[in-house]
């Protein structure tokens, strides 16, 4: 398997977990989140095609957010 492929495969049944442990207030939080990578990944423009960009832009939000312990990370 690919470092993108496990990193993205770890990730999502992390984001799962996150989600399924959280309350309604903390499901708004990373819902909120959500929205505004949305508008995040729409102003990075694509590499000839490519995502990568928006791909890594993601993964450097979420490290952040998981460093800090925000559910926001789920988003």
């Amino acid at each position: 398997m690919s470092d993108e492929t496990e990193h993205l495969s770890k990730t999502l049944v992390f984001t799962l977990g996150v989600i399924i442990d959280s309350d309604a207030e903390k499901r708004r939080r990373i819902a909120l989140a959500y929205q505004e990578a949305e508008s995040l990944v729409a102003l990075i423009p694509l590499d000839n095609g490519d995502a990568h960009p928006r791909i890594d832009a993601c993964f450097k939000r979420v490290d952040r957010y998981k460093a800090a312990g925000d559910v926001a990370c789920a988003g």
